[in-house]
């Protein structure tokens, strides 16, 4: 969470100065106090990980980035609850991110979509959409930033803990999916290609090892023999060279 409106565990607060202790455990006078905040303030980092949709310039360009990455995500993520989409993406890896490092943040203009295009909306999504990280909104003073944006001006922060949801999903059972949007793009896929229809093997449906209108996992390594290293049924000579014995792959 960005901001965990204090739901989580309470715990001293940190950047507090740390006295450096000499070797026998005692204070030294002479050396300096360590203000442990402001070491890591402008702390960068150069992993490159995320969903690269929600990938933020910096991390692209790999100069190294800080924790107004969060903020680029955040927008991002509004944008795509307003939308049902992210703003920058493309056809392939490399188009999101060229967009995501050339592109403003394009608004739909289907008519459908202009409700939620108010001026504070938009407003707060392009102001943490800012390509320059020393000028996103939150960069500076995090979660306050943000939160100070007249978008928010009628959100209670101190509050919003004892506020009932907007929206409370009601769940038959366990496995139920209707409060999500069946979306084409997130169908799974089998990349094994093994799923096959029983009968497409020539196992006659009566046979028991079968169930009409079932699908069977099928082994591709089934009929692969880990001795002579060729499939059953094939002729062993033909992976053969006949000169020199040598097993030649064809």
């Amino acid at each position: 969470m960005l901001s965990d409106f204090d739901l989580s565990k309470q715990s001293a607060p940190g950047g507090k100065p740390t006295m450096i202790l000499g070797r026998n455990g005692t204070n030294v006078n002479s050396l300096p106090t360590i203000d442990t905040k402001s070491c890591i303030a402008n702390f960068r980092t150069n992993s490159f990980v995320g969903t690269e949709e929600y990938i933020a310039p910096e991390v692209i360009k790999g100069c190294g980035h800080t924790s107004a990455v969060d903020w680029w995500t955040l927008g991002i993520l509004i944008y795509e609850m307003l939308f049902g989409t992210t703003p920058f993406k493309g056809k392939n890896r490399n188009a999101t991110f060229a967009n995501i490092l050339r592109d403003d943040v394009p608004f739909p203009e289907h008519s459908g979509l202009l409700k939620f295009q108010s001026s504070l909306c938009k407003s707060v999504i392009r102001k943490l959409l800012i390509k320059d990280e020393n000028r996103r909104l939150g960069a500076r003073a995090g979660a306050s930033d943000v939160k100070t944006h007249p978008f928010f001006r009628t959100t209670q922060w101190a509050l919003i803990r004892h506020m009932k949801p907007p929206m409370i999903p009601h769940q038959g059972r366990g496995v139920d999916t209707v409060n999500f949007r069946n979306v084409k793009e997130s169908e799974s896929v089998d990349i094994s290609g093994s799923r096959t229809l029983a009968s497409s093997k020539g196992v006659p449906l009566d046979s028991g090892l079968a169930t009409p209108g079932a699908e069977l996992e099928i082994d591709p390594f089934e009929e692969f023999n880990s001795v002579t290293l060729h499939h059953d049924g094939d002729d062993e000579h033909q992976h053969v060279d006949q000169h020199n014995g040598r097993y030649d792959g064809r």
